[in-house]
């Protein structure tokens, strides 16, 4: 009889322990959605000579980067990532719908052109790319929402969450690189 109490005792601290581990495991976290190191820039061109129409216009590939720090799987939706300059649209790039492992990161590779001509006035695309020449230096802001779900492991319970994305980036238009990339 003694022996069933302490076999009965063992068995409740067992429980209660994998119960702490739930409990620990059962908060969800927000994803990260963020532009990673590694960009790399195929063509840039910054024509500032030509007074009647001045333009720049980039071509790049950027890793997007999604960390689930959750005990499930986030599955996301496809997302749409807004460049500008200047508060202005240049460019767009479409993440697709993918997967990040639980408590692992999502990596995907997207194609970007960036360009003056995007901007809907002639005069503020004129001196954006005047700005660009003279400076030396292109700053854009990428910015996106991106939805999915976490499914918690131990619950099967699903629960939505978006996260977004504000990143702003610096290129260097005379060495052709990024300068800096801060993503918030």
């Amino acid at each position: 009889m003694a022996k069933d109490m302490e076999e009965l005792r063992e068995s409740r601290l067992e429980e209660e322990e994998e119960d702490e581990v739930i409990k620990q495991n059962k908060k969800v976290r927000t994803p990260k959605f963020r532009i990673g190191n590694g960009i790399t820039i195929h063509s840039l061109t910054a024509a500032a000579g030509n007074r009647s129409s001045p333009s720049f216009e980039v071509n790049f590939t950027a890793p997007v980067r999604i960390k689930n720090p959750n005990f499930g799987p986030y599955k996301h939706d496809a997302a749409t990532v807004i460049f500008t300059y200047g508060g202005v649209e240049v460019g767009r790039a479409t993440v697709p719908r993918g997967k990040a492992g639980f408590r692992s990161t999502g990596k995907v590779d997207v194609a970007i052109t960036v360009s003056s001509k995007a901007m809907p006035r002639a005069a503020a695309a004129a001196a954006a790319a005047r700005e660009v020449s003279s400076s030396g230096v292109l700053m854009l802001n990428g910015g996106g929402k991106l939805n999915g779900k976490v499914e918690l492991m131990l619950f099967f319970r699903k629960k939505k969450y978006s996260t977004g994305m504000n990143c702003t980036m610096v290129i260097d238009v005379v060495l052709e690189t990024v300068k800096s990339l801060s993503c918030l």
